[in-house]
């Protein structure tokens, strides 16, 4: 080795960054499970007071909370009391994101631990740890369930911020919003559209969870919740057809059969919006979000597809895409596209 590597303390200090990023990881999976950042959102606490209040070893505790400290989630007083810092009000249970650090640190740190398995097999790891796959997985476990569907609904407004703005949905009067999920997107449609109803569409017990979230927005007389299955047929009948984070998780073939049932489902006059995970060409995006794309792959066997790869995959489905908009939220775009 170069010696010179070795006295080059900046050098040092980002190949220490990117060996510790796992266990950053569960030190703050560790911190949103003891519900530590919750404990001092009234007032700050020693770490013998906060070890009984969660249970954990007191001695251990102290590390944990000093790392902390020095990833700026808490701060370290005086009186060797630990209070909570910016970062860490991030990780309460309101606004939420304590669900997120919790989704993180069990089931995807454990898949994205195996990520040489899908390096050599291009397949998800997350079907070779868990022995089945990343959807099927939820629909068995309730509690991982509630906490995907939560962190989906929490993120939407950032993920989709601008959406509205990128595609006037009001000149639809009836939207189909495929695989909606918990109707975090749909709920944000028809509050910028008042003239306009919708359909929700996604599997029976999720639709189930998106009808009481959506008629406590106040927004159930304007939404019909239809169960199915978006590889057999999608409801017809509307003159906008919305796909929201659901193209990235399927691969091309299974991608292209719901594509192909929207548009066997859609007059010629129809509209296609997809908000969607895309890697532009020519585009520089932040390091969060090449390494995001391939924890997703690990995962879910998500593809980061291109702007080429959508105009492949969309006309064998029989679409062109109009326009396609960059959002705010990096790094998702809306493609609008019209049947041909």
């Amino acid at each position: 080795m170069n010696d010179s590597l070795l006295d080059n303390s900046s050098l040092r200090e980002k190949i220490s960054n990117l060996f510790v990023g796992g266990i950053v990881t569960q030190i703050v999976y560790v911190a949103a499970k003891l519900g530590i950042p919750d404990l001092l959102a009234s007032a700050p606490m020693t770490a013998e007071e906060i070890a009984a209040k969660t249970g954990a070893h007191p001695p251990t505790l102290v590390g944990i909370l000093r790392a902390l400290v020095a990833l700026e989630v808490l701060g370290e007083m005086p009186d060797r009391r630990f209070a909570l810092k910016p970062i860490g009000e991030f990780l309460r249970s309101n606004p939420g994101w304590r669900t997120q650090a919790i989704l993180l640190g069990e089931e995807y740190f454990r898949a994205a631990g195996d990520l040489l398995h899908t390096a050599l097999t291009g397949e998800p790891a997350f079907d070779h740890i868990f022995g089945m796959g990343f959807y099927e997985y939820f629909t068995r476990n309730e509690a991982a369930a509630s906490r995907f569907n939560e962190v989906m609904t929490m993120t939407a407004p950032l993920r989709y911020s601008d959406v509205t703005a990128a595609f006037d949905f009001s000149r639809a009067k009836k939207l189909v919003d495929i695989g909606g999920g918990h109707g975090a997107m749909t709920s944000i449609v028809l509050r910028a559209n008042s003239g306009l109803r919708a359909v929700l569409f996604d599997s029976p017990p999720v639709v189930e969870g998106a009808r009481r979230r959506i008629e406590v927005e106040g927004l159930g007389a304007r939404c019909e919740f239809v169960g199915g299955d978006f590889f057999k047929s999608v409801p017809a009948g509307g003159d906008a057809y919305l796909l929201s984070s659901v193209m990235v998780n399927w691969d091309d073939e299974r991608a292209l059969a719901i594509l192909r049932n929207c548009r066997a489902a859609m007059t010629v006059g129809a509209d296609l919006v997809i908000a969607e995970y895309a890697m532009l060409e020519g585009r520089n995006y932040a390091t969060s979000t090449y390494v995001a794309a391939v924890a997703a792959l690990a995962i879910q066997g998500s593809h980061a597809r291109s702007q080429a790869d959508y105009d492949t995959l969309l006309a064998k489905a029989g679409f062109r895409i109009e326009k396609i908009t960059p959002l705010l939220y990096e790094p998702y775009v809306l493609l609008h596209a019209r049947p041909v």
